[in-house]
């Protein structure tokens, strides 16, 4: 338990009994200005950082608005090299200031997770300071995305980033390229047409994460297209198709794709397990030829399956 100076002890207890009285009436704001008292007296008389450090934050928990304690909050965890904070309150801060300000605390978030992390492949805030700043400005203000997308597709692919450098620069993206679909569709065409196909599945497994069902049906057949027409990669174009059948069991083109897949996989057992599914939830002539389909994967199976029995 904390024994502040007498100088500072009926402030402190004061203060305290206030808070919780607060908190508990549900009158958060006028906690969050005591909170706010008592780390000052921390900081100030106490000389208490740390402990200063848990009120301000716990203000800035319960405050309208923040951004000031937030400041703060980052000063003091500098202070006390406590990179972790910095960068978690940086992250919180860059959505509540203008994009004059969030430059440079992005900068100082960029710094902080240098100093964690010590690696290589941690990009430089003067790497993607301007990128972040017209992502910002493109989430700030929908009419000027039109004239920004160009310059942010630029910085984008420029170069050869590392696998970390570019999903980093996703990251940075992430907001407006989930809203905006022509800054998709115009993205995933650039990286289609340059031939950067795992920095295109990247994008589109990104957009899939977080667009509406209705758009994700497309970003999903586009994964599957690019996996198996662009890198060969016939078992991971398989496993998206058939999530799209998961989603919607009625998706005939899903279907016909994760069917030939399969097929030239030679996953027989797979695919007579798929085709049973459907033959399951269709009627008439479909089902039939279905059924059919079905039947003569199983004499592929019972053939293998004696070939290997015959070889042993």
């Amino acid at each position: 338990m904390l024994e502040p100076p007498s100088i500072a002890q009926d402030e402190w207890r004061h203060r305290r009994l206030r808070v919780r009285k607060l908190l508990a009436m549900s009158r958060a704001g006028q906690a969050a200005r005591y909170l706010e008292e008592a780390g000052d007296i921390c900081l100030t008389f106490l000389h208490k950082r740390k402990l200063a450090l848990i009120l301000y934050r716990q203000a800035a928990l319960n405050s309208e608005h923040p951004a000031s304690l937030l400041r703060t909050i980052i000063e003091i965890a500098e202070q006390e090299e406590n990179q972790q904070l910095v960068s978690e309150t940086c992250d919180t801060l860059l959505g509540l200031v203008s994009s004059e300000e969030a430059s440079a605390i992005y900068e100082r978030q960029q710094l902080a997770l240098s100093r964690i992390q010590r690696r290589d492949d941690i990009p430089r805030a003067e790497e993607h300071r301007e990128l972040y700043l017209l992502a910002k400005k493109a989430c700030e203000n929908v009419e000027l995305r039109g004239v920004l997308r160009p310059e942010a597709l630029r910085h984008l692919v420029e170069g050869k980033p590392s696998h970390a450098q570019w999903l980093n620069r996703l990251e940075i993206v992430k907001q407006w390229l989930v809203q905006d679909l022509q800054f998709q569709d115009e993205l995933l065409a650039t990286l289609r047409d340059s031939e950067r196909y795992d920095a295109m599945t990247d994008a589109l497994r990104l957009c899939i994460a977080h667009v509406p069902p209705e758009r994700a049906r497309a970003l999903r057949l586009q994964l599957g297209h690019a996996l198996r027409f662009c890198k060969g990669d016939l078992k991971s174009a398989a496993d998206a198709f058939e999530e799209l059948i998961k989603i919607d069991s009625s998706d005939r083109e899903a279907f016909g794709e994760l069917l030939e897949c399969l097929d030239e996989l030679g996953e027989d057992a797979r695919l007579a397990s798929i085709l049973q599914r459907r033959i399951e939830a269709t009627a008439g002539l479909e089902r039939q030829v279905l059924a059919r389909q079905r039947e003569l994967v199983l004499e592929r199976l019972k053939s293998f399956a004696a070939t290997q029995s015959a070889m042993r």
